[in-house]
């Protein structure tokens, strides 16, 4: 799947527009909710396939965003998200 499809489907999965109040105070009138995205499974796989390769094979310690980093670990050495 090219980038750019990708990229298009997590907006589509995601972007939500309306009156939001961020952390920070400031207001916005669209927002990117990750539980959405997170709520979709068969995205998040294409996400990581397409990540997996970004990680290095020379590493002590990997940190990151649990859903994301999780998934592209598993498709990295080929385990079922569970087994990790």
């Amino acid at each position: 799947m090219k980038r750019c499809e990708l990229a298009r489907q997590v907006y589509t999965a995601s972007h939500i527009k309306g009156h939001f109040v961020l952390r920070s105070g400031r207001t916005s009138n669209e927002y990117f909710d990750k539980y959405l995205l997170e709520a979709a499974p068969c995205l998040l796989k294409r996400i990581a396939e397409g990540m997996a390769g970004m990680v290095p094979t020379n590493y002590e310690v990997l940190a990151g965003l649990e859903m994301v980093l999780k998934r592209s670990a598993c498709c990295k050495w080929g385990l079922n998200h569970e087994q990790a």
